[in-house]
This record gives C-alpha cells, sequence and structure tokens, in this order.
C-alpha cells in the first residue's frame, strides 16, 4: 500500500509504535500520536519528541476518539486492547486497523519466518535466527525478542529472511501476514484479562497460519495438548515436532538423536547430548528450529553446528558454568 499523504494515527507509543511512526513518517504519510499518557510523560524519549517536531500530530494524553475521527488508518502497538470503543468505532466505519506487524510485513521485502507460543518463544528465535545467519543469509531477528519489525522491514531486500517471535497480541489484527513457516510451540493459559477466554486466545495464535498457503510450513508441538489439536485447522504443509514419539514428518528424536523426515527423505541432524542449551523445554525448542530452518532448505549440518553452539538466551535458563561438578544455571528471568 502506498502511505504518501495518508492520515495514519498510531496507537500506543511504546516501542512497536515508536518504530511504526518513524517508518510511516519515512513513507510519506501524515502521522498522528495518541497514547494515555500526555507528552510530559515523554519529555525525556527523543524519538518521540523527534516526531513531533517533524510535524507528528499530538493527541498524547488526548481524548482517543478525538484522534481516532482525524485518522484514515489506524496501527495499533501489542499492548491496545482492541475492544475499546475508539478501535472498534474505527472498524465499523470500515477505517484500515491493522498491527505493528503488519505494517512491517506489508513493506519487508524478506520472507518471514516466525515463531508463537506461550512459553519459549525468545530461545527458539534466538536460536533460529542464528541458524540463518550461520546458513550464509542475510537475516533479521526481529519482533517481541528486542527491535520491531518495522525498525527494518524497509531495509530488507527479496532473498532476506527475517525471523521473528510473534505474541497473540500482535496477530489480532493481521490482514495479510503469510509467513513462509511458523512454529507454535505451545498454549498454556496466560493473559486472560486481555483475552477473556482460552478459546479466544488460541484463536489469535493460530490466526499466524490463516495466510499461508500449501506451499508454506506449519509447525506444531505433537506433545502440546492444546496445540497438537490444532492440527485439523492448518491448510498449509504440516509438520509436528516431539521428542516423545517419531512424526510422519518434521523433527523427532531417536536412539538418541534429532531426526528430519520429510516428503519421504530422513536426516539425522545431532544427538540430544550435544545440544549445548539444557532442558526438555530447550529440545523442544531446538526440534522446533530444526523444522524451520530445515523446511527453508538450510542443511543439516548448519542445524547441528548451531545446536552444538548456541549458547542460549540471557537469564532464559542460561548455563553459566561448572563449578566442582555442580552445573550453574542463570534463570532469573522465572524470578
Amino acid at each position: 500500500m502506498d502511505y504518501t499523504g495518508k492520515k495514519v494515527l498510531i496507537v500506543g507509543m511504546a516501542k512497536s509504535g515508536v518504530s511504526a511512526a518513524k517508518l510511516l513518517r519515512h513513507m510519506g504519510a501524515q502521522i498522528a500520536l495518541y497514547d494515555r499518557k500526555s507528552k510530559e510523560n515523554f519529555a525525556e524519549h527523543t524519538e518521540i519528541t523527534e516526531l513531533l517536531q517533524q510535524g507528528a500530530v499530538d493527541f498524547l494524553g488526548a481524548e482517543p476518539e478525538q484522534a481516532e475521527a482525524r485518522a484514515e488508518i489506524l496501527i495499533l502497538s501489542p499492548g491496545v486492547p482492541v475492544k475499546q470503543t475508539f478501535i472498534q468505532q474505527a472498524m465499523q466505519s470500515g477505517k484500515k486497523v491493522i498491527s505493528e506487524i503488519e505494517l512491517g510485513y506489508e513493506i519487508a521485502k524478506a520472507e518471514f519466518v516466525g515463531i508463537g507460543g506461550t512459553n519459549g518463544k525468545t530461545t527458539t528465535t534466538a536460536l533460529t535466527g542464528e541458524i540463518f545467519k550461520n546458513s550464509g543469509r542475510t537475516t533479521y531477528v526481529l519482533g517481541n525478542i528486542g527491535l520491531p519489525i518495522c525498525e527494518h522491514a524497509a531495509d530488507t531486500k527479496a532473498g532476506d529472511t527475517i525471523v521473528a517471535e510473534i505474541a497473540a497480541l500482535q496477530l489480532e489484527t493481521i490482514k495479510t501476514f503469510r509467513p513462509r513457516a511458523f512454529a507454535l510451540l505451545n498454549i498454556t493459559e496466560d493473559h486472560q484479562d486481555r483475552f477473556g477466554t482460552m478459546e479466544y486466545y488460541t484463536h489469535c495464535k493460530m490466526k499466524a497460519f490463516e495466510n499461508q498457503k500449501p506451499e508454506d510450513y506449519a509447525i506444531l508441538n505433537l506433545d502440546d495438548p492444546i496445540t497438537s489439536a490444532q492440527k485439523d485447522k492448518i491448510h498449509s504443509h504440516l509438520l509436528l515436532f516431539s521428542r516423545k514419539q517419531e512424526v510422519e514428518e518434521g523433527a523427532f528424536v531417536r536412539d538418541g538423536k534429532i531426526v528430519f523426515r520429510m516428503a519421504g527423505q530422513e536426516q539425522e541432524v545431532c544427538p540430544v547430548d550435544q545440544i549445548r542449551i539444557p532442558g526438555n523445554h530447550n529440545l523442544e525448542n531446538a526440534l522446533a528450529a530444526t523444522c524451520l530452518a530445515m523446511c527453508r532448505g538450510i542443511a543439516a549440518e548448519t542445524v547441528a553446528y548451531t545446536l552444538k553452539t548456541f549458547p542460549g538466551v540471557e537469564h532464559r535458563i542460561e548455563f553459566v558454568k561448572t563449578v566442582n561438578g555442580v552445573d550453574f544455571i542463570n534463570d532469573s528471568k522465572g524470578t
């Protein structure tokens, strides 16, 4: 879509909102900034100050209905509840209302590989990104893991890959977002204050697959009861992963080794005891990353090398060192 001259309201001025605002301004849109907090709360936020100085319309702390009335398009940050009256008003009047990841997807020329789930997203995203980088592909690791997708969407070119950690909050308002491969790691009760029911939470998680085509890949955890129950809703190429049993297509463990099976072919990837990051949950993360990489044509040798060398993500069951035979693990994220 050409955003030149379009009146776009960015709702929520945390990282994703600021990134979307900068991208839209670069594309020639007439941007307006809205947040429940007033302008004074952002006095030391240099990027927001610069956007306002460059002509962004200031609705910080204003009535949201006033901001919505001025806009043709609304871009929502992940923390913004869709059920708010002014957002529902915009939707009912036919205005385009999308998330920051949808905007980034529209602009980016790279293909998307995504990771979702209640737990394990950050580690699996970082691991998958490292595998893609080690394969020699130009790779951007974005989304909830750190930088928003809009931060680098305009920098990408055909042949690049965006490996993105994507939460249900970001999928709620997608329209065309189509990852070429997407892994759903697990679904457990979370964010009930936002989603209301497990059914709606699961529905939002599954939206990652709704625009996929038969040549795309949907990757599900067979060992997770809620996730595996969604198999029949998939209309793209289904891959499963399991640390407990063999799967028809996907990744599993046999004789202490990760095996990847697809299109009638099997490849042994890596001995489980050589994976650097510890724990059964990280074995599941490794199986998911194996599926994501190998379905996109990355060699088993590259996957194995990365599984053996990837140190994990800081504060997430991160191996520190062994002292007198005792392994010390940093899991401060869980405190």
